[in-house]
């Protein structure tokens, strides 16, 4: 198979139908370029264009790679067509403007998908990362306190992560030990208005937030939730959420 040969026939194809290279281009969906270099045999065409070239041009694919065609030295004379009807070339204009609308919808469609698969790939994006932070262990702050050790504060918080657990579908992000005024402060209303009868000999506080259950909302209206944790002991039991709720 000869290249140029090839080239050079198609090029004699092309203007026996009284097309130009960019009209082609067109109807094939491709590059005014393409063209030139399948004509110039610098480059051969794709076998899927050679078999639309084939129909197009009613040539054997044989006859089109070989670059000769007895029927087309017939047919065609020095780049003119000869002895074709009215009818041919309109039939050759409509030809070439369906391919002109075929490319371009294709490439509404090429133009769609790349949109689809941005967007699709934003929420994959979003999704990830939710679903990265809803799996981030909850952040512990223990401040600095002049009544209660680390450890008491620890096995406070941890009592607040176990009551937590009831709350099915939400996220706990972070606790923060509200400071040693405030808990004491909430010791004496609890002993005042919420103690059973044994006095309590300590109080805790925690403030939280966290965030409502993803699916299954019910009365969860808000994005993020800023609750306080009040914990309490008595002498003879450790820590117990006495209350919780907004802040």
């Amino acid at each position: 198979m000869d290249p140029v040969k090839c080239g050079s026939f198609l090029k004699t194809l092309r203007k026996g139908k009284g097309l130009t290279q960019e009209q082609l281009a067109e109807m094939l969906g491709v590059t005014n370029r393409s063209v030139s270099r399948w004509e110039t045999g610098t480059n051969l065409p794709d076998i899927d264009v050679i078999i639309t070239l084939s129909e197009f041009y009613d040539v054997d694919i044989k006859d089109l790679l070989n670059g000769e065609s007895r029927k087309t030295e017939q047919l065609y004379k020095e780049g003119s067509i000869v002895n074709m009807q009215a009818q041919d070339k309109e039939l050759i204009i409509k030809a070439a403007e369906y391919g002109s609308d075929k490319a371009k919808a294709s490439a509404r469609r090429s133009r769609l998908r790349i949109a689809l698969i941005a967007l699709l790939s934003v929420v994959v994006t979003a999704v990830l990362i939710n679903v990265a932070v809803m799996l981030l262990p909850a952040s512990v702050n223990y401040g600095s306190s002049e009544i209660f050790t680390r450890v008491e504060l620890e096995e406070a918080a941890a009592a607040v992560k176990a009551d937590f657990t009831k709350m099915q579908g939400c996220k706990l992000f972070s606790l923060k030990y509200a400071g040693d005024e405030v808990s004491l402060g909430q010791l004496e209303y609890a002993n005042e208005y919420l103690s059973g009868g044994e006095p309590y000999t300590d109080c805790i506080v925690f403030d939280s937030v966290f965030h409502p259950p993803v699916f299954g909302r019910g009365a969860w209206d808000h994005h993020m939730y800023y609750w306080s944790w009040t914990l309490v002991r008595t002498e003879n039991d450790g820590w117990t959420v006495l209350t919780k709720g907004y802040c």
